[in-house]
């Protein structure tokens, strides 16, 4: 599993930032849920974050399609990293964009191998 802080300095980075403000945390919790689940309970033990931003995130995130029928519909792990993308939808759980299209659901092998690249960052 990867720890929290390599999530939360991928996120900064992503973001341009060295303070995890409420964007930032929404950009962990929706990392870290391909780790636990899309689960509050197990979401709040992994974290430690506040109660309210991550059933926001995950309320929204279900809501706007990031997640839906237990699979993901993200772009999170294309070849640019997926920054911009993973920015996009922290946008789109905080209000400020609303997706116009709903991507098709992300290859496993895609998510895996993120993963591997952010266990050896």
């Amino acid at each position: 599993m990867i720890k929290l802080k390599t999530i939360e300095k991928e996120v900064m980075r992503i973001s341009g930032t060295k303070k995890l403000e409420e964007a930032e945390k929404i950009g962990v919790i929706l990392l870290a849920s391909m780790q636990v689940g899309m689960n509050i309970k197990k979401l709040l033990s992994y974290t430690g974050y506040e109660r309210e931003i991550i059933k926001m995130t995950v309320e929204k995130a279900k809501e706007n399609g990031l997640y839906r029928a237990g699979k993901y519909a993200v772009e999170w792990f294309e070849s640019d990293g997926g920054g911009i993308a993973l920015l996009c939808d922290i946008l789109t759980i905080q209000g400020f964009l609303q997706r116009a299209w709903k991507p098709t659901p992300s290859p496993a092998a895609s998510a895996a191998s993120h993963t591997a690249r952010l266990s050896n960052a």
